[in-house]
């Protein structure tokens, strides 16, 4: 692993310069104060090889780099692991939440686009290109699994 190229990674999301960026450095959602953005960092992460399987429990620096061995999963890309978790609960617990269309990449294909990979279905991302502004699309589909 490069751990050299991740804290690039990290400093650019958590706004601070790489030589500071130490195994306690925290990274979590609160830090980067945006779970897109967040989302978006562990996906750039991700393209470089590194297996992330439980991004919400990543608290730091040093959970990000070592985080590999915890067999389940985050939000990621089925839409099963929603239902599944639905399903363990008593019963659903929904919030609210809001999301700023502008956090989300850009892309002429979201399809290979690694932040839309990590985060929606095939499914999800078919739909959301065939609407008239796939961006609000995904941002609401983001949304709804942020709040449930």
């Amino acid at each position: 692993m490069d751990e050299d190229r991740v804290k690039e990674i990290v400093s650019k999301y958590i706004k601070t310069d790489v030589k500071r960026i130490s195994n306690g450095t925290p990274v979590n959602k609160h830090v980067i104060r945006n779970s897109i953005m967040f989302q978006r960092m562990i996906s750039e992460v991700k393209a470089l090889g590194i297996e992330i399987k439980t991004a919400n429990r990543i608290q730091t620096f040093g959970d990000l780099i070592k985080q590999n061995a915890d067999t389940s999963t985050d939000i990621g890309n089925n839409d099963a692991i929603l239902n599944r978790s639905m399903q363990q609960k008593q019963g659903v617990i929904i919030g609210v939440d809001i999301e700023i269309i502008q956090n989300f990449p850009k892309s002429d294909d979201y399809r290979t686009e690694p932040f839309y990979n990590n985060t929606f279905s095939q499914r999800e991302i078919s739909y959301c290109i065939t609407q008239n502004e796939p961006l609000d699309s995904f941002a609401g589909k983001y949304a709804a699994k942020e709040a449930l």
